[in-house]
């Protein structure tokens, strides 16, 4: 009587094992990627809407910029008159309505833009002229800062 020998496994067992453990490597490779993937698309978004966030506030800092311009030209203005001052009032209106009332240099910027309003002579004017600019130069590059460190943070 011939015994099979239990030691020694057939080449079909051999092939059936490789096959398996092949299927068994590919999947896990499979999970892998898609894995990375995911992380990837992820993070994609993430810095998509980092940068959407980005250029709405660029929009608002070109806004917000323009106006404040256009406000202290006719603040400084020597002469007035009712045109100019409708103007005048609807451009501070509008640099209130973009600034936020929260910000901790809205209350200045109030102040100031209505000394302007109130300033009769052009030295008044004038006078009020540095201090605005420089006040209007501050929020900006704050914006323009905070700006730049959200688009950052989102690259990560």
């Amino acid at each position: 009587m011939e015994f099979l020998s239990i030691t020694q496994p057939s080449a079909t067992a051999v092939a059936g094992l490789l096959s398996c453990l092949a299927v068994i490597a590919s999947a896990y490779i499979s999970s892998t990627i898609a894995k990375k993937n995911i992380e990837l698309n992820r993070k994609q978004l993430k810095f998509n809407h980092e940068l959407k966030l980005a250029e709405f506030r660029q929009k608002w800092i070109d806004n917000l910029r323009d106006t404040m311009a256009e406000f202290q030209a006719i603040g400084t203005h020597p002469k007035t008159d009712q045109i100019l001052e409708k103007d005048f009032y609807k451009l501070g209106t509008k640099i209130q309505l973009l600034m936020n009332p929260a910000d901790s240099e809205y209350d200045k910027l109030h102040s100031i833009m209505y000394e302007y309003y109130y300033a009769q002579t052009p030295d008044e004017k004038n006078n009020l002229d540095d201090t605005f600019v420089k006040l209007c130069q501050g929020i900006l590059k704050r914006e323009w800062d905070r700006l730049k460190s959200d688009l950052k943070n989102a690259e990560k």
